[in-house]
């Protein structure tokens, strides 16, 4: 019974270091400002913690969680180019896998919703962060950014 709960504890105590050494993001616009129905381009900005990293996206191996970028209900996600990740080889692999490391840049487009005014853009990064012995379970980070929505032309 003792080793069954020192067990749980460690599990415990692994997942709660998994989640407080999140990935930190932000998503950046390249405006601030756009006309109804017309597209915006931005990026993810993903840091992983010294000693961590998430698979590229698309993965090198079938059995890899790739970092993902999904839209939020309300935000339509256009477009989103993943760049070509490092090779990491981990502990017991033969082959690298390829990871995201450290900084990682993930270029976005979204369309600009129909509706006038200020609207708030929603995405999210869905990730499984690893370090050189083992994966830790899959997150998510949700991101959001203010964009102010202007009227679009009245055709003539």
């Amino acid at each position: 019974m003792k080793a069954l709960l020192g067990f749980a504890l460690l599990a415990a105590t692994v997942l709660s270091f998994a989640q407080d050494i999140a990935p930190k993001a932000e998503l950046k616009l390249d405006k601030t400002t756009a006309v109804a129905g017309s597209t915006v381009k931005g990026k993810i900005i993903l840091t992983f913690a010294d000693g961590l990293h998430g698979y590229q996206n698309p993965p090198s191996d079938d059995y890899q969680i790739p970092t993902k970028i999904e839209a939020a209900k309300g935000t339509t996600l256009l477009k989103t180019i993943y760049p070509k990740g490092e090779p990491f080889l981990m502990s017991g692999e033969e082959k690298p896998a390829m990871v995201y490391q450290g900084r990682v840049e993930i270029p976005v487009e979204i369309k600009v919703p129909a509706k006038a005014g200020k609207q708030t853009i929603k995405l999210a990064v869905n990730y499984q962060q690893c370090n050189d012995n083992s994966c830790f379970p899959p997150g998510k980070i949700e991101l959001s950014s203010k964009l102010t929505v202007t009227a679009a032309p009245k055709k003539k």
